[in-house]
């Protein structure tokens, strides 16, 4: 699609009148300090004119500019003259709906995870003899709180229920555990950062540590650590380190290091992971236990980075491990805990079409979950070696795949775009049974979701690859509508297919949702990952620019009506795609995006982006993160469709200033500042952790596309 085609048109919406433009009250939002930096990177000048708004805590001054920021955007999206009506749309898709799922099991007792439109935070529920006990409400019953829960296991033992609850969105949690004999609720030791695993018999925790003295916001903030072993209810001053950062034969340095460790029912051994940005487990060791109460483990090196381990489970004397590292689509290789390694392991599950997603352990054997664009297969690996497919798995997005080591078979929820969660327990290779698994959704008949269609195509990026897309819209709808693409390609994901009633209120209001499959995610393998990382990054935010093309070319969406949504490792996605093609889009929503890459190396998360990246430090790798850089890329007097960026103060992830650079210079240099719009949560981190806030921040997407791309 031409540049001067869709351009005009463009710009003659931007000339519309924007609440906030009336006489008596400024249309425009206040601009930030401009305090040029000069850097000078392998041979290149880079000018960085908002480096004083970088820091953690938050800068005074920054704070001072943001709150001015959000109250001028609050006060125009207040009154967006469609607010009232777009209330009631995402009301009508909030209420009375129900999804109940086991969560954990063991010994017949289930944990018990539930969702509801009036409640919308995750509450935990005690299950047994067919009755249920509420554990954990971390809001406590009140929609403006800003407690969560951001993370729960249950013992292998089934007595205890560990947990961390984290308030303002600040994800540092502070670790509790219930009893749940006797439903005793008691804290851990404060210095906790995170949750690593359970002992053999499910009476020990291990417990990541931050070093003392780590500041929070600093680029070391997440280096240093160790894994510690609690005993439930004995002092924490005799907790026992047991695994550091760095420790191990043959380690390789990495950009970031947070060791983790793990043991299993009727297993001698424990497993060391050094996870890589809190999420890949990037070098694995084993040990034998018998020396774990006086933290003297013998390590030995089972599997590196270049295995690319996605998940291992501890069965006896034999670790199970899906590796892409070798093979895209993944492979499952089962290693002898007492000798062997992932590259000499026996190949169990071998690559396949479609690729290795997960895997859980029950008593008849190890069930694994593989998939591809919607199409799903379950194998089961008998005790004997014998492997055997789960005969009708259902298409749609698979989530919450669960067993219980003392029972067979396993459960799992699958939903779609249309369709609600289904939550089934399955016992026979001959069928996936669709037993009652004990779990609930519901929603209200007025829904009518037949009205609602999904339909799944494939689309031809400009250098052939095939980009899947789901597009989400009304059954009866004719001729060219408002389309929203959603995006976010990053750290090998599959794109987001599942059922999310906020999509409905979307669609019933006249916006489409195109959800793309777009490289750096892993809809299709991690070769599909790798082909959206670091010099390869432009794919992500091209493939998103090509597929609006289509939309438009083909009739989906019509000129003027189209938008692009992602947020966090997405924002990279959005921003560039915006900032490269402003004539192509009607509007954008970036989401506490990272949007300055150039400098996001310096923040607490950004060591462990690295990998995912690129560093400033490497030549090459430099030139890939100032491509992707959105602040940078911001030119004088283009005329930028509206945008509505999102942070939130407390964010961990992506500090504000991330959002706020971009923010800035859009204000600084776009032909029409009254176009972005700059929304700041002030108790909320990457996440929202208020219902009334999440509720306001819906409303506000819908306002302001319905607005921007002129919905009726």
């Amino acid at each position: 699609m031409s540049v001067s085609r869709w351009g005009s048109y463009v710009l003659c919406l931007a000339m519309l009148p924007w609440p906030g433009m009336a006489s008596g009250q400024s249309s425009d939002p206040p601009l930030a300090p401009d305090e040029p930096v000069r850097d000078s990177i392998h041979g290149v000048t880079v000018v960085d004119h908002y480096r004083w708004m970088e820091g953690a805590p938050i800068v005074p001054r920054l704070a001072t500019w943001l709150t001015a920021q959000n109250r001028h955007t609050r006060d125009r999206l207040d009154a967006l003259p469609g607010r009232d009506a777009a209330l009631a749309q995402v009301m009508r898709y909030r209420q009375d709906v129900d999804l109940s799922v086991v969560a954990d099991a063991v010994n017949g007792r289930e944990i018990v995870m539930r969702y509801s439109s009036e409640v919308p935070w995750v509450r935990y529920f005690l299950r047994r003899d067919g009755r249920e006990t509420l554990l954990l409400d971390a809001k406590g019953g009140s929609a403006s709180s800003t407690f969560r829960a951001d993370w729960s296991s249950l013992s292998p033992n089934g007595r205890w229920f560990a947990y961390g609850l984290s308030e303002g969105g600040t994800e540092l949690s502070l670790p509790r555990v219930i009893d749940l004999d006797t439903l005793a609720d008691s804290p851990m030791d404060p210095r906790v950062a995170d949750w690593a695993g359970w002992t053999a018999d499910g009476n020990g925790v291990f417990l990541y540590r931050r070093r003392e003295g780590a500041v929070v916001g600093a680029s070391d903030f997440r280096e240093g650590g160790a894994c510690w072993l609690h005993v439930i209810g004995a002092d924490p001053a005799s907790d026992v380190r047991v695994f550091s950062a760095g420790e191990g034969p043959g380690f390789q340095p990495q950009s970031s290091d947070e060791p983790y460790c793990e043991g299993a029912p009727g297993s001698r051994w424990i497993l060391g992971v050094h996870r890589l940005n809190d999420t890949f487990l990037n070098q694995i060791y084993i040990a034998d236990g018998s020396g774990l109460g006086a933290g003297k483990l013998q390590w030995r090196r089972v599997a590196g980075s270049e295995d690319g381990i996605q998940q291992l489970v501890l069965v006896g004397d034999t670790v199970y491990a899906i590796g892409n590292g070798r093979v895209a689509n993944g492979e499952l290789r089962a290693i002898d805990a007492r000798s062997g390694d992932f590259s000499s392991a026996e190949v169990v599950l071998p690559a396949a079409e479609q690729v290795l997603d997960s895997m859980v352990v029950a008593s008849d054997g190890l069930y694994v979950l593989r998939g591809l664009l919607g199409s799903n297969q379950v194998v089961r690996i008998a005790r004997d070696g014998k492997v055997e497919a789960v005969a009708g798995m259902p298409d749609g997005q698979i989530s919450h795949l669960r067993a219980d080591r003392v029972l067979a078979g396993f459960r799992y929820v699958v939903s779609d775009r249309n369709s609600l969660p289904a939550a089934y327990q399955v016992s026979s290779l001959q069928g996936p049974g669709l037993h009652d698994a004990g779990v609930s959704v519901s929603a209200p008949t007025d829904w009518n979701l037949s009205r609602f269609e999904v339909l799944r195509t494939r689309v031809a990026a400009r250098d052939g690859a095939m980009i899947p897309v789901t597009l989400l819209r009304q059954r009866q709808a004719t001729g060219p509508r408002a389309v929203l693409l959603k995006a976010y390609g990053a750290y090998g994901y599959p794109a987001d297919q599942g059922f999310r009633p906020d999509l409905l209120a979307l669609v019933e209001s006249g916006i489409d949702i195109a959800t793309v499959g777009v490289r750096g995610g892993g809809d299709l393998g991690e070769t599909w990952h790798r082909d959206g990382m670091k010099l390869k990054k432009p794919n992500t935010w091209r493939d998103a620019i090509d597929v609006g093309e289509w939309l438009l070319h083909e009739g989906h969406a019509a000129p003027g009506k189209l938008a692009l949504w992602g947020g966090s490792a997405g924002g990279i996605l959005v921003g560039r795609a915006y900032t490269e093609r402003p004539d192509l889009w009607g509007a954008a929503i970036g989401d506490v995006g990272a949007f300055n890459t150039l400098r996001f190396e310096f923040t607490a998360n950004g060591p462990g982006n690295v990998a995912e990246f690129g560093s400033v430090k490497d030549p090459d790798e430099f030139r890939g993160l100032l491509a992707m850089d959105s602040v940078q890329a911001v030119r004088k007097g283009v005329d930028y469709p509206p945008i509505l960026l999102t942070t939130g103060l407390n964010d961990q992830l992506v500090e504000s200033w991330q959002v706020a650079k971009f923010a800035a210079a859009l204000l600084q240099n776009a032909r029409r500042r009254a176009n972005v719009w700059l929304s700041v949560e002030d108790d909320a981190g990457h996440s929202i952790s208020s219902a009334d806030d999440e509720l306001r921040s819906q409303v506000d997407r819908l306002a302001f596309l319905k607005q921007a791309l002129d919905v009726p």
